[in-house]
Formats: structure tokens, sequence, C-alpha cells
């Protein structure tokens, strides 16, 4: 099959002087749609953050303190993620990816929450091994930027993505 390129003519009415675009503010405004998923999704990551963020502190240096560095660690890092998991399931359900609850969109949540879990225990194991020098709520912070970022795209193409008519994503 051949492909050509034809030239077409633009036709304007009165040479396009009823037009109501005004092309810069037409396009932030759109700009701003296009972003304030990712911008609530920042904000829901960051207020999550910080409350995963101190309760681990709390839960290592107080709770779990005279466990062993292991089991405190996990416990730890257990509690702060289920605490912070329902402060960031609720919100980025309600304003970064607009969705209703149901009990699929909360099993798919729980299933990315489990492998960060996971992730988030063993980055914490990792870094403590070769930043020995540094705090584990430090390094446990840095593990869970990576994951973070990660967390974005699964939540918006599997977790929140919406369904069609018949179930089908």
């Amino acid at each position: 099959m051949d492909i050509r390129q034809t030239p077409i003519q633009a036709v304007y009415f009165d040479n396009n002087q009823g037009t109501h675009l005004r092309a810069l503010r037409d396009s932030w405004r759109v700009f701003l749609i296009l972003v304030s998923g990712l911008g609530w999704y920042a904000a829901s990551s960051v207020l999550s953050a910080v409350t995963d963020v101190v309760a681990f502190w709390l839960c290592s240096e107080v709770i779990f303190r005279p466990l062993s560095p292991l089991f405190c660690y996990w416990w730890s890092t257990l509690t702060a993620r289920a605490l912070s998991s329902s402060l960031n399931y609720t919100l980025n359900r309600r304003y970064v990816f607009g969705g209703r609850p149901s009990g699929r969109t909360l099993l798919r949540y729980y299933c990315l929450w489990f492998s960060q879990l996971i992730c988030s225990y063993l980055l914490l194991l990792a870094l403590n091994w070769l930043l020995p020098g540094i705090w584990p709520t430090v390094n446990k912070a840095a593990g869970d930027i990576i994951l973070a970022v990660c967390s974005y795209q699964v939540q918006m193409h599997w977790v929140f993505r919406e369904e069609g008519p018949h179930g089908a994503g």
C-alpha cells in the first residue's frame, strides 16, 4: 500500500476571529489536569511516608527495641506499613485515582502492599548491611522512596484501573 502526503486547506470562519482559545492559559489548564493525579499522589505519598517513618521509628526505638534487630525491624516494618497503608489506600482511592471503594481494589492494593512490605524489609536489611553507620530509619526511608516510584505505576495500571462494563479492564 502506498502512503502519500496530501496538503489540505484549513478554513477558518472570519479568519478565526471568533475563537475563544487562549493558548497559554488553556494549555496551562490542560497541563494542570494532566499532572493533578501525580500531584495528589505525591501529597498522599508524603503523608503516608511520614506516618510510616514515624511509626517505624517509634516501634524500632521503643516498642520492639528489646527484640533482636532482625525481629525488631520486621515487626516495626509490619506495624508501620499497616498503619500507613490504610491512610495511603484511602487517599489514593479517593483523591488520586478517583475510584469507588471495592473489594477488588482493596484486594489488589493489599497484594501490592504485601510485596512492598517484603521488599521494604529486605531493602532495610540490605542497606543496614551496606551502610552500617546510617540510622536504620534513614535506610528504611531511602528504600521506601525506591518502592514508591514503582508503586504509582502499579496502582494506576492495576490496583485502581477502571473496570469495563463486564469487569474487563
